[in-house]
């Protein structure tokens, strides 16, 4: 059940980000903050399996309560930008 739910969590953050990002982005912004996301798609991808490989400390229902609750980030972002 854990690997369907971490595996569901990564192909559904990235399809809403994406789909977020488009409806949001004209060509011309697009085009100059093309990096920017990027860039930060790195440091998110380094700093989450830098979290996940060295969390000893975090118990199993802290990492899910985590990966809960920030969908529910992302959206009230969302709500609040557009």
């Amino acid at each position: 059940m854990s690997y369907l739910a971490i595996e569901s969590f990564g192909s559904l953050a990235s399809a809403m980000f994406w789909a977020f990002t488009n409806s949001s982005v004209h060509l011309e912004g697009a085009k100059s903050f093309y990096g920017l996301i990027l860039a930060g798609a790195q440091v998110g991808a380094i700093f989450g399996s830098t979290l996940a490989t060295n969390a000893e400390w975090l118990s199993l229902p802290t990492c899910y309560a985590l990966g809960g609750v920030m969908p529910a980030c992302m959206s009230v972002l969302i709500f609040f930008y557009s």
